[in-house]
C-alpha cells in the first residue's frame, strides 16, 4: 500500500528496500544519464553510502548521481545553497552530449 511519510525517519526498511528495487527496474527500462537525489539522507538510505551535494564519485546503475540539498519545508533558510547546487545540476545536464 502507497503511503506518504513526513520524514525520513518514517521509512521503514522494508519499503525503502522495495524502493530500491522499483527504482533499479525503472533505471534499467529508461536508462538515465543523471539521476537526482532530493536531500543527502534520502541518497545515503538509498544508496547504503555516505553522500556529500552535488556529483556523486561512483554511478548507480549506469547513471551519475547528483545529489540535492533537500526542497522540503523542514529545509527552509538555505534558499542560496539550495539554488546554486540546482544551478550547478543544469550546468551538468546542458553539458551532456544529445
Amino acid at each position: 500500500m502507497k503511503r506518504a511519510t513526513r520524514t525520513l525517519e518514517e521509512l521503514e526498511r522494508p519499503r525503502v528496500c522495495g524502493g530500491r528495487i522499483l527504482l533499479a527496474q525503472n533505471w534499467k527500462s529508461f536508462s538515465p544519464r543523471v539521476v537526482a537525489f532530493n536531500g543527502k539522507q534520502v541518497y545515503e538510505k538509498f544508496a547504503q553510502r555516505p553522500g556529500k551535494f552535488g556529483l556523486q564519485k561512483g554511478k548507480l546503475y549506469g547513471a551519475q548521481v547528483f545529489v540535492l540539498p533537500a526542497t522540503s519545508g523542514q529545509s527552509t533558510g538555505r534558499s542560496g545553497v539550495t539554488l546554486r547546487y540546482f544551478r550547478k545540476l543544469a550546468e551538468l545536464l546542458h553539458r551532456l552530449p544529445d
